[in-house]
């Protein structure tokens, strides 16, 4: 019988390739297939479309489980990531979170955009070329916080095992967020807060 860490990381595997495979193939459709109609909305097309393409080959490489105890959380990676540490493999998670909230303002910029050429003339690629960068802003102070933040992960496994004894923790890549009040983990989990239940209102 499989372990359940092994369905994990099979399904994982399994979901993450395909996303990469769509998403290689959206790019190919929007680059050399767009009509000449949308062909300064493809730049958004493009930009979602690398970040999910970013987003999938970070849940790839971590293949990462999430455990919460209280107001921390733990994160066990099974991926390929845990070749080269634990430090590695919370880069890449930090990668994935910035990736996912930067896929949702790009969410936003889209109904944006189709909500100023009702009303307008289509603005130009330059245009839309600076609104992708000055939305992406927050997700890239996000990206250089995740980066930046000092941890103890030999205290980080401590906690863990303190907190769950009944697991098995030998050989398997523990990262996590023990202060929730630290610039890092606070402001990510506010942006991604945030901007998800927004996203989540204006699709309603």
């Amino acid at each position: 019988m499989w372990e359940l860490s092994e369905i994990f990381l099979i399904s994982n595997s399994f979901v993450t390739t395909t996303g990469c495979l769509v998403n290689l193939f959206l790019l190919y459709i929007v680059l050399f297939h767009s009509p000449r109609i949308i062909k300064t909305f493809s730049i958004v097309i493009v930009n979602l479309a690398i970040t999910n393409l970013g987003a999938c080959l970070s849940g790839f490489l971590i293949g990462q489980r999430i455990i919460p105890s209280g107001k921390r959380l733990f994160y066990i990676s099974y991926g390929l990531c845990s070749n080269l540490g634990p430090q590695f493999c919370f880069d890449v998670f930090g990668a994935l979170l910035h990736f996912h909230t930067h896929a949702l303002w790009l969410v936003f910029l889209s109904f944006a955009y189709r909500y100023y050429v009702m009303l307008r003339n289509e603005p130009s690629r330059l245009t839309l070329q600076l609104s992708i960068a000055i939305i992406y802003i927050p997700s890239l102070i996000q990206l250089f916080a995740m980066f930046y933040q000092e941890m103890n992960f030999e205290e980080i496994r401590f906690l863990l095992n303190d907190a769950y004894p009944q697991y098995d923790l030998t050989g398997l890549t523990v990262t996590g967020a023990v202060d929730a009040l630290r610039f890092a983990p606070l402001y990510t989990l506010i942006h991604m807060t945030v901007i998800t239940q927004s996203s989540g209102v204006i699709r309603i």
